[in-house]
């Protein structure tokens, strides 16, 4: 029985933890469903995740199952004042789009809104389909890709899309790192991508050092931990 038990508190554990991470992205829909889920698998249920099916609801607009959750919140001891200070958001689209947190879930939510969570990509390019602006979304995107280790989906992002580039319009380090895997020998290419000087010197230093290793026998794996935080040595090393 208590093994049962505790297979069940790691099962709603993970749950709740999913919610938290779709709720991260932007990502509404599993972030609901996953906090319902977990509110129903505990005999008392999880007054956090009570608290994010009132914030889901309000960013849907149902406002009805919003309020009977924040009812059923402000009959609580700890969460009766920040169960009531959501009830300003009940019936106002326009409150709803100016919070920082819901109204950028809000302009998040897409036609085509799964509850399954199943496909975490899918659904953050049909986000950013429908608010590019969203910068949370766009970092979950880009470190998906990148731990997948997805060259080519790195590769049109970087040369489709402008937010690839902040708003100087520099390429982060580890995109820049991205270009010279697949265009090393272009480095006209590469410094019209966002490609430094520097990163093509921190580069040839991996590739120099990287050869030497290999022609007398060395383990770059090992060796090469001054690289360890580059995309190159996850690229090359880590297996994923």
């Amino acid at each position: 029985m208590l093994a049962e038990n505790e297979q069940s508190n790691q099962n709603t554990d993970m749950t709740v933890l999913h919610s938290h991470i779709h709720f991260a992205m932007g990502n509404t829909a599993p972030a609901q469903n996953k906090a319902f889920d977990s509110s129903v698998g505990i005999h008392y249920g999880n007054p956090y995740m009570i608290m994010r099916l009132i914030k889901t609801n309000l960013v849907w607009g149902a406002w009805d199952v919003a309020e009977k959750y924040i009812s059923m919140m402000e009959k609580t001891l700890f969460y009766k004042g920040q169960a009531h200070e959501f009830r300003r958001f009940l019936n106002d689209d326009e409150a709803v789009l100016a919070d920082p947190e819901l109204g950028r879930l809000r302009r998040g939510l897409t036609k085509m809104d799964y509850f399954s969570g199943m496909n975490p990509l899918a659904d953050l390019e049909l986000i950013l389909a429908t608010d590019p602006s969203d910068k949370a979304a766009r970092d979950y995107y880009v470190s998906f890709m990148l731990l997948a280790k997805d060259i080519e989906g790195l590769r049109h992002y970087i040369e489709n899309v402008p937010e690839a580039y902040d708003e100087h319009g520099d390429l982060h380090p580890r995109l820049q790192e991205v270009v010279l895997i697949y265009a090393e020998g272009d480095k006209d290419y590469c410094k019209a991508h966002g490609v430094t000087d520097e990163t093509l010197n921190r580069y040839e230093a991996f590739r120099k050092q990287y050869i030497s290793l290999k022609t007398n026998g060395g383990n770059p794996s090992s060796v090469m931990k001054s690289f360890s935080g580059t995309f190159w040595y996850y690229y090359m090393f880590i297996n994923s």
